[in-house]
């Protein structure tokens, strides 16, 4: 692992990870580790509400197709944590970039930023329909709790009128 302290290069330079079975002639460099040799068990371990990772994040070691940017982990997403399949993650990095034009670190901070942008105000509408919905149950609830305070009244008085019924029908 000493490869990794190598002071001569540029600490974000990033980790560049052959994939198995990859002969490293001509392109090994202090800077290149095969995916065998990797314990997936050391990566950083980023829940969902942590996204995305600032890029300047310093658990931000292996490139990626984006020049500039790293990523948490081997294949990883952009915008840091594991990668949703490892198959298939050059792939899908491939295809967000070319959907959103991105080439550049800035590209990408801005396409990040405009998505969570999206997703908030998503989110906050949906968050004001539930509201919406819940105050209108509470209605619901209280015009059901007026009805049945009112049957149960009208129960009282149809109870009260029987039983007198039956008084004069007795005395008759």
């Amino acid at each position: 692992m000493s490869t990794l302290l190598d002071e001569n290069l540029s600490p974000r330079a990033g980790l560049t990870i052959l994939p198995p079975g990859t002969n490293p002639r001509g392109r090994a460099s202090t800077r290149t580790l095969r995916f065998n040799d990797l314990d997936t068990n050391t990566f950083p371990s980023i829940p969902a509400n942590a996204l995305p990772v600032p890029l300047e994040d310093g658990r931000r070691a292996y490139t990626s197709l984006l020049p500039g940017v790293l990523l948490t982990h081997v294949g990883g997403r952009l915008e840091g944590g594991a990668p949703l399949a490892l198959s298939a993650g050059d792939a899908s990095v491939r295809q967000f970039l070319a959907e959103h034009g991105v080439h550049s670190r800035e590209e990408l901070q801005r396409v990040v930023r405009k998505e969570a942008e999206s997703v908030t105000v998503e989110l906050r509408a949906r968050m004001r329909t539930r509201q919406e919905a819940g105050e209108a149950n509470q209605r619901l609830e209280r015009e059901i709790r007026e009805l049945q305070a009112q049957r149960e009244m009208e129960r009282k008085v149809e109870e009260k009128m029987r039983r007198e019924w039956r008084e004069r029908k007795d005395d008759d």
